[in-house]
């Protein structure tokens, strides 16, 4: 059973610098197209500051943690044992290369279905940009069986 007294456990914030290699990479790895994803120069005729940040990148800004699994840990779960049921991406602001974003991430709800025998988690993270505005939220829910 899921330790719901976790409920509101919050971990260490991550710094991330949004490089435009990275981004180029990450657009490249999931089929992007639009230039807008590449080249610098596109991107500003099209209105953009830089290179913009493909639409699920932020996930990447995780694994950047020390121990990107910690909240397995916490909750005494076998990474075996989880599955990954949803993710959704709330976008407040563009994010471009060269921003230096910062995300802090919280245990927000826990809850059951089938009686117990799936037990869900959710962690939101919150992603905010050098001039400390709220540019993206994360919400990532995992399932135990």
């Amino acid at each position: 059973m899921l330790n719901r007294n976790l409920i509101g456990k919050t971990y260490e914030p991550v710094i991330f610098r949004v490089m435009g290699q990275r981004l180029k990479f990450f657009a490249k790895a999931t089929g992007q197209t639009d230039p807008i994803y590449f080249d610098h120069d596109i991107a500003v005729t099209q209105g953009h500051r830089g290179i913009v940040c493909p639409p699920t990148f932020l996930i990447v800004v995780g694994m950047e943690q020390k121990n990107p699994f910690q909240f397995l840990d916490d909750l005494n779960i076998k990474i075996e044992r989880m599955l990954h049921a949803g993710q959704e991406f709330i976008y407040e602001e563009i994010v471009y290369e060269g921003d230096k974003l910062r995300m802090e991430t919280e245990i927000i709800d826990m809850y059951d279905k089938k009686e117990g025998l799936l037990q869900f988690c959710i962690l939101e993270s919150k992603f905010t940009n050098q001039n400390s505005t709220l540019v993206a939220t994360l919400k990532n829910t995992i399932v135990v069986r």
